[in-house]
């Protein structure tokens, strides 16, 4: 589902003119890492156990939310009042 809806969000709270770079950015981000995913992956289990994957994951995923919370906030509060359903004439 986030894969899917990605785009179209960073298309939505980016203008035109940036829009081509972010979204390179964004696959960039996305083929590095899942070439480095398996490699880390491997060293962490390897080393520290299968419980660190989950433990290394927690702040990345934190400062995530944050960002998005912070960086949606506008486009969210512009939506109040509006259904989320297709509404057919």
């Amino acid at each position: 589902m986030i894969f899917g809806t990605g785009v179209t969000i960073l298309t939505s709270v980016f203008p035109p003119g940036e829009r081509g770079k972010v979204l390179g950015i964004n696959v960039a981000a996305t083929y590095l890492w899942l070439s480095l995913g398996p490699f880390l992956g491997g060293f962490l289990t390897q080393h520290f156990g299968w419980r660190s994957i989950f433990l290394v994951n927690t702040f990345p995923g934190l400062v995530t939310i944050i960002f998005v919370f912070w960086k949606l906030r506008g486009d969210w509060a512009e939506t109040k009042g509006k259904s989320s359903i297709l509404q057919v004439a």
